[in-house]
C-alpha cells in the first residue's frame, strides 16, 4: 500500500486459498487507517476482489471495472489469469509460485489435481514403464489396442474426442445403441473440475446450498444403461417435470 499508483494482482492456486486469502485482506484492509499508515496519500481504500473458475460470469466480470476513485484494487486469482485474461492498470504481481495441476494417478485409474511448483526442470523426464504399461492396459480394455499394441478402429475415433478413453468408449458405444442424449450430460459433468457455480462465502454467511436451473425439470432420475455386448452398465441422467431444485451442503 505504500508503492506509487496502480493496481494489484495476486496468484493462487485454487478457490479455498483464494476465499481465506481476501478474508485476511478485507480484514487487514479495515483496520489500516489510509490517513497515517498509507504514504501514498491518493489511496483511501482497497478494493477486493476473488477471480476463479466457478464464479460466474456476472461476478467475473467485475475484475475489469476501474476501481472507484482513490480505490486500489487487489485482484486474488487462480494462475489461469497468467495466460488468458488481460487486466487494465495492473501494476504489481504476487505470486505464490505454485500451480494445481492435472496429474494421472495410475493406481486409482483417476486423473487427481496437485499443487506442484511452477518451476519446470529443463528437460522433461521419460515416464515411468510402470506408467507406460499402466496407459497400455486401459486402452486395451477399452479396444482403443488390439493384442498388438495396433490401434483400433475404435482407437482412431476414440481419438477425436477430448475425453479420457473410458468415457470415450461409452459415449460412442452409447451413440450406436441411439442414446446418446441420456450420456452427453454425464460426460459434460464428469470433463470439469466443478460442475456447480458459487459465489463463495458471503461476508454475512454461508447460505448453505446450491441452486440448481433446470430447462423444465426439477427431479434427477439416474438411470442405468447397459451398453450391448460390453457388460458394462452407463448410469445416465433422466430429467423429470418441474423447475429447479436445491442441493445442500455435504449432499
Amino acid at each position: 500500500m505504500n508503492e506509487s499508483e496502480g493496481d494489484i494482482l495476486v496468484f493462487l492456486t485454487g478457490q479455498s486459498e483464494i476465499e481465506r486469502a481476501c478474508d485476511s485482506l478485507f480484514q487487514k484492509g479495515e483496520s489500516i487507517d489510509y490517513q497515517y499508515d498509507v504514504r501514498d496519500g491518493s489511496v483511501e481504500g482497497l478494493l477486493i476482489l476473488p477471480l476463479y473458475g466457478s464464479m460466474s460470469t456476472d461476478q467475473q466480470r467485475k475484475v475489469f471495472l476501474p476501481a472507484p476513485p482513490h480505490i486500489r484494487k487487489c485482484i486474488v486469482a487462480t494462475n489461469i489469469a497468467a495466460t488468458s485474461l488481460t487486466i487494465d492498470r495492473i501494476r504489481y504481481v504476487v505470486d505464490c509460485g505454485f500451480v494445481k495441476q492435472l496429474n494421472h494417478n495410475p493406481l486409482v485409474g483417476l486423473d487427481v489435481l496437485e499443487v506442484v511448483p511452477i518451476s519446470k526442470f529443463p528437460y522433461v523426464d521419460s515416464p515411468e514403464e510402470r506408467h507406460i504399461l499402466e496407459a497400455l492396459k486401459q486402452l486395451y480394455q477399452n479396444d482403443a489396442i488390439d493384442k498388438t499394441g495396433h490401434v483400433t478402429k475404435l482407437g482412431r475415433l476414440m481419438v477425436e474426442l477430448p475425453l479420457p478413453p473410458s468415457l470415450t468408449r461409452a459415449l460412442i458405444k452409447a451413440a450406436a445403441v441411439g442414446c446418446e442424449c441420456l450420456l452427453l450430460p454425464v460426460a459434460a459433468m464428469l470433463s470439469v473440475e466443478n460442475v456447480f457455480i458459487r459465489p463463495g462465502k458471503s461476508r454475512m454467511g454461508d447460505g448453505g446450498g446450491l441452486e440448481i436451473v433446470c430447462p423444465a425439470p426439477s427431479h434427477v432420475l439416474p438411470v442405468h444403461l447397459p451398453v450391448n455386448g460390453t457388460g458394462v452398465k452407463v448410469t445416465a441422467i433422466l430429467y423429470l417435470a418441474g423447475s429447479h431444485t436445491n442441493v445442500t451442503d455435504g449432499h
